[in-house]
């Protein structure tokens, strides 16, 4: 049964970046998630630390009975499985990173969980990618659309459209 439409962020900048979007997508969907649309990949800088590894990055769209909580600890699952280490520093290099964006129109300002990402209309990279697949999703805290979101992004982090595989 399907009861929630969740907007999620992924990322990785470690390994076989196209596998590692491919592997997480698949691990989403064993787990009450049918992904209903998916962005074309994004390649970007990274943003808030030094690193020569690029990040690949795509938007899906989600369809799932799981709560919140339960997608966040499945999502975690699925990072640390897929080989991602928490470093407690801040920004780093990871194989896969997976972020709820928008789950329905909830806030929740929870300890280990915030909806909407509270960084997400700060992140070209973000932005562009949710953008092209629902540029017109309303942000439930800022009021604004995605697209007028993207349009006044101030980040100037280099974000380019990979060509399709």
């Amino acid at each position: 049964m399907v009861d929630h439409t969740v907007w999620v962020g992924v990322g990785t900048n470690l390994g076989n970046r196209r596998e590692n979007l491919a592997v997480a997508s698949e691990r989403i969907c064993e787990n009450r998630c049918r992904i209903v649309a998916a962005s074309v990949i994004y390649e970007s800088e990274p943003w808030g630390f030094e690193s020569e590894h690029s990040f690949y990055n795509q938007c899906l769209v989600l369809e799932t009975s799981l709560s919140p909580l339960e997608l966040l600890e499945s999502f975690q699952v699925i990072e640390r499985e897929m080989g991602r280490k928490s470093t407690g520093e801040g920004f780093a290099d990871r194989i896969i990173d997976l972020d709820i964006l928008f789950y329905d129109n909830l806030v929740i300002q929870g300890r280990t969980l915030q909806i909407p990402h509270p960084k997400m209309a700060e992140r070209l990279f973000v932005l562009l990618p949710l953008a092209e697949i629902s540029p017109g999703k309303i942000h439930p805290v800022l009021n604004q659309p995605v697209s007028a979101l993207k349009n006044r992004c101030k980040d100037r982090t280099i974000v380019k459209r990979l060509p399709c595989e």
